[in-house]
């Protein structure tokens, strides 16, 4: 009896020990999980050039976490890659996640003139300056103007005005007048 008795105690403390284990390596990945901060981002981190965003605007879901960096507006005044840096925190730790967004020039600049350009027989004018050309980059745009009008004749010229931007955006207007 002795014996069964010792038996059935290590075959108890055997599955005590085990259960045990398995109660401690759960409890580990629970403290895991409720520790681990997830910082999801938005699906696309592409940002016009010049616009306005905010850091906190690029993240669609913090788990288990809060931001604790201030809310600062990203420059966005350069093209290309841009790495960044966030703070979050839970009631367990504080951590910095690194991200990077890429900032893009893909809007077209904008032409804007009169819709008849006045020429006075035999005075010079310079067409560049009835021609305004605006660009979310900023940069200051020539106007490539094509065609050919007489200023020594009356009459309606067909010219066509290009703006290129430094990204190679393109927008032509053609002007009658």
């Amino acid at each position: 009896m002795k014996k069964e008795a010792r038996k059935n105690n290590r075959i108890l403390l055997i599955i005590g020990s085990v259960i045990l284990l398995c109660i401690i390596i759960l409890g580990i990945l629970a403290f895991k999980k409720l520790t681990t901060i997830e910082v999801i981002f938005k699906d696309d981190l592409t940002i016009e050039i010049n616009d306005s965003v905010y850091i906190e605007s690029l993240i669609k879901e913090i788990k288990n976490g809060s931001t604790i960096s201030e809310n600062i507006e990203l420059d966005t005044t350069k093209l290309g890659k841009q790495d960044l840096t966030i703070k979050v925190k839970n009631k367990f730790k504080e951590e910095e996640v690194k991200f990077s967004i890429e900032v893009i020039d893909t809007i077209k600049p904008t032409i804007t003139c009169d819709e008849k350009f006045k020429l006075y027989i035999g005075k010079d004018l310079d067409l560049k300056t009835k021609i305004v050309i605006e660009d979310n980059s900023k940069e200051l745009i020539e106007p490539i103007i094509t065609g050919e009008y007489n200023n020594k004749e009356k009459g309606e010229y067909k010219l066509m005005i290009e703006a290129t931007d430094s990204s190679n955006n393109k927008y032509f207007l053609l002007h009658t007048g």
